[in-house]
Formats: C-alpha cells, structure tokens, sequence
C-alpha cells in the first residue's frame, strides 16, 4: 500500500478503523528514541478510533484526566477495558480525541502562530 495517491492521513485511517481500539504506550528507551509518543497519539485519535492511552511523561500535558480512555497506575489498563465495553465510553474516547487532536490540525497551528504575532484577523 503506498500513500502517493491517497496520502498518510488515509493510510492511518484506513489501518486504524479496522479495529475496535487502538493502544498507545510511552515508549520508555533513551534518547532520540524516546520522540514521537504525541505524534502518534494525535494520528491515532484523528483516525476517530478509540484510543487507549497510557499518560506518563509528555502525554500528561497533551491529554486531559477527563479523556476516558487513559491509564496509569491507578488506573489500570484493564479497568480501561472493561469500561470501554459499554459504547457510550467508546463514543466518548472517540469525541474527546477528535477535540484533542483538532489542536493539532495544520490550521490550529498556523492560527496560534499568527494570533501569537498580531496577524491573526478576528
């Protein structure tokens, strides 16, 4: 499968709505390894899958404690999962990550940066 007629955007979504959820851990290895847990994130929750996550580290910034999905220590992986039987949760993780990733939409970013210098027209 390539992404020159489609593009990334559609590769995430089409892999990503082949499952009921999918999970992003931090990843834990040293270094310049340790990037790309937010980027992953965001693509994950653009693709309008639930997802999973586990908030430790940067992700803690990104992700607020009322996103449904998360978990941590005291907030196990399997009680996330338990919950997200019942549809209503799955629809929440689902609309909740779409409202966390429309943050990070290209246009987002262009507005924040040209309401930062004063250009931004109201």
């Amino acid at each position: 499968m390539t992404t020159t007629n489609w593009g990334t955007a559609w590769v995430y979504n089409h892999v990503f709505s082949q499952y009921d959820a999918v999970v992003v851990l931090v990843r834990r290895s040293k270094g310049w390894h340790r990037r790309g847990t937010v980027q992953r994130l965001i693509n994950a929750m653009m693709s309008g899958t639930p997802v999973i996550v586990e908030r430790l580290g940067l992700v803690e910034f990104y992700l607020p404690e009322s996103y449904p999905c998360w978990f941590k220590l005291s907030r196990t992986f399997e009680s996330v999962l338990e919950a997200m039987i019942n549809q209503m949760v799955k629809a929440a993780c689902v609309k909740e990550g779409m409202e966390i990733a429309s943050k990070f939409h290209p246009r987002a970013i262009v507005a924040k940066y040209l309401e930062a210098f004063g250009l931004l027209e109201k």
